[in-house]
């Protein structure tokens, strides 16, 4: 609902429609208690592939880290990740 003038209101409607098409909700805030990537991945962890990819699952799965964000953090491409979140939940 929005308040105000007709005019205002049909100023306004492209926009909010606009925003309502946006997909992705802001994520920082509700995660903000999340353990950090560092915590998650350290080096050595990163150097037993085993391990590593346990602990790259459980940052996407469990605690909403995006492919990106762990690739970024483990030194991988995103894909990599995605495909050791893919083989560790057969």
């Amino acid at each position: 609902m929005l308040l105000g003038s007709d005019v205002f209101v049909e100023q306004m409607r492209p926009l909010l429609e606009e925003q309502a098409t946006v997909s992705e909700a802001p994520r920082r805030q509700p995660l903000a208690h999340r353990p950090t990537l560092a915590r998650l991945l350290p080096r050595s962890v990163l150097s037993e592939r085993a391990a590593r990819d346990r602990r790259m699952r459980e940052a996407c799965l469990v605690h909403g880290y995006t492919l990106s964000e762990v690739g970024r953090a483990a030194g991988l491409h995103e894909a990599t990740v995605s495909k050791a979140i893919r083989e560790g939940k057969t």
